[in-house]
């Protein structure tokens, strides 16, 4: 498993030389709209629209990703997961908004 951050600008192609057969977009700062466009060279050369938390797997390896600024709106920066195995996240990551009382029982 690879982490590859990234950074790129508005309409910027960036290619990255990886080796493996999945992609997850891990995390993402950037003004409004902050997906990207990944295409794995070398396994299904298929575009994929990535918002943070999404991925693919290919049915071959690919050797090398093209990616790029989806909506051009202002410098993305973040990080893209690349594995060969069976690579899966089942974190949950967001914010709570709780309204009215809670309760603890035992120790904080």
């Amino acid at each position: 498993m690879i982490l590859l951050p990234i950074k790129i600008d508005p309409g910027a192609v960036v290619p990255v030389a990886a080796y493996g057969q999945f992609v997850y977009f891990e995390s993402a700062t950037g003004p409004g709209d902050t997906s990207i466009v990944v295409k794995a060279q070398g396994g299904s050369g298929v575009d994929y629209i990535l918002k943070v938390g999404q991925g693919f797997r290919t049915d071959e390896a690919f050797s090398q990703l093209i990616i790029s600024n989806n909506k051009g709106e202002g410098t993305i920066t973040g990080v893209v997961v690349v594995a060969d195995q069976n690579f899966f996240d089942n974190r949950v990551v967001g914010t709570v908004s709780i309204a009215g009382t809670v309760g603890v029982n035992g120790v904080v």
